[in-house]
């Protein structure tokens, strides 16, 4: 086993360094669920187009509804009918 001594300034760049890793682990979650509330809900969405969101239960209704009410789909929407 081999012991290391550490002096304050590596502490504080291990710290630092733990803390970056951190902040990129979280704005890659906020990607990921980005990306997977859009692939969701164009599923959804088209499905509502198709006809098929007789066969949606309760809560995905919801689901849907409420991804319908934000202000960048319904940004989308109007260009998409300009």
């Amino acid at each position: 086993m081999r012991v290391v001594k550490k002096g304050a300034s590596d502490v504080a760049l291990q710290a630092t360094s733990s803390q970056q890793t951190a902040k990129r682990r979280a704005s890659c979650h906020l990607v990921y669920r980005l990306m997977a509330d859009i692939t969701v809900h164009f599923a959804l969405y088209l499905g509502e187009r198709l006809g098929l969101d007789k066969r949606y239960k309760p809560n995905t209704l919801r689901y849907l509804q409420s991804l319908k009410h934000r202000p960048a789909f319904q940004r989308a929407m109007a260009k998409q009918d300009a």
